[in-house]
């Protein structure tokens, strides 16, 4: 389906006529009309539309691409001429991203004894995947908020994120909470309290209830729960969930069946139909687990290329690291019947190239700039 014109770019320019017999010599004005497309969806061609009043002849139009932040000019399309001072150019281009389009008009007919070499004119197009991925905003998006709290899980339900994704580690008195790291040393003031290096799962929950994230100039939270981003989702029905357990055989086998209990208890749906998922790169454990509650979503995180999907259908989907998530990768884990995310990509064109690869949802730090990528 073509995508839709907008706006066209108008240049004027005087062309000389013949004297008329009854009226003398006068001038009219020469009107050149190119609208080019605004949105185009990767693999299907557009039309650029070009207009001229009064009639001329190009001899030759060409349209060009090249991506909007600079590099070589690359040959889209190419039209002989225009008939009755009109002329579509179809055209397609390569991949997912933004582009500065130009069309090239060579030997444009000024008047009878006028003719210019050449005329250019720019415009821009945006193309996007004929897939569009699931954004998954990566700790909450923790390059647009501090991760993994609950002012970045409040920011990405705000810009849009479909899904949010965080890290669940449980405390030596068996409270779930959301820290991505083994310890609170990088992320908190745990320093002040003298817990900064030890263990979390080491810390009684009173221990880390004293320490506070810096979300803000003046402001800080406390290190949240599962609990607490549960009852966000409670609020938030449209938005999905990814929990990773972490370090689940040290010291805390029972992690998963914890965590599980709590998305239960608060009416968060964990099958593979429902709103939430389970990672971990704790694969065995995690395959032993999917077994003994056969329909669970789960996702093991792989960090290497697969070539035998038919050993993972426990699993709803696979949380693949961005260097092995080629198209030939994906499309064979889909034929295993495997969804693919992929993770993690924070700029346009890795978010670009992950789509046109195929892949089911992107994982990112940058949720906003992920859904305007694919806007």
């Amino acid at each position: 389906m073509l995508a839709g014109f907008v706006g066209a770019l108008l240049l004027a320019g005087l062309a000389t006529v013949p004297a008329q017999a009854d009226s003398g010599a006068s001038e009219r004005k020469h009107k050149l009309s190119v609208t080019f497309p605004h949105t185009m969806v990767r693999g299907q061609a557009a039309g650029l539309r070009v207009v001229e009043r009064p009639i001329r002849r190009h001899r030759l139009l060409k349209v060009y691409y090249r991506p909007s932040t600079g590099g070589a000019w690359h040959l889209a399309a190419k039209e002989r001429e225009t008939k009755r001072g009109k002329a579509r150019i179809r055209f397609a281009l390569p991949a997912t991203g933004s582009y500065t389009v130009r069309l090239a008009m060579a030997r444009y007919r000024i008047s009878k004894h006028r003719h210019v070499k050449l005329r250019q004119v720019y415009g821009s197009v945006k193309v996007v995947p004929t897939r569009v991925p699931v954004v998954m905003a990566h700790r909450g998006g923790g390059a647009e908020a501090p991760e993994n709290t609950m002012a970045a899980f409040t920011h990405a339900i705000a810009v849009g994120a479909p899904t949010v994704e965080t890290d669940v580690h449980e405390t030596s008195d068996g409270h779930l909470i959301l820290m991505h790291d083994s310890t609170l040393a990088r992320t908190t003031n745990a320093e002040a309290y003298g817990i900064a290096n030890t263990p979390v799962w080491q810390l009684r929950w009173d221990q880390i209830q004293q320490v506070q994230v810096d979300v803000g100039p003046g402001a800080s939270q406390p290190v949240p729960q599962l609990s607490d981003l549960l009852a966000l989702l409670q609020q938030n029905p449209g938005t999905r969930l990814l929990v990773e357990a972490k370090d689940p055989g040290s010291g805390q086998p029972d992690l998963y069946q914890k965590m599980l209990d709590a998305m239960n208890a608060a009416g968060i749906d964990s099958s593979r139909s429902g709103r939430a998922a389970i990672e971990s790169f704790d694969v065995d454990g995690l395959k032993s687990f999917a077994i003994a509650h056969p329909g669970l979503n789960v996702s093991p995180i792989m960090q290497k290329r697969m070539t035998a999907p038919r050993y993972y259908t426990w699993a709803g989907s696979i949380t693949l690291e961005s260097r092995y998530a080629t198209a030939s990768q994906i499309a064979l884990l889909h034929a295993g019947g495997l969804a693919v995310n992929v993770w993690t990509l924070d700029t346009a064109a890795q978010l670009a190239a992950a789509a046109d690869a195929g892949a089911d949802a992107v994982i990112t730090d940058l949720p906003s700039t992920a859904l305007a990528t694919f806007r």
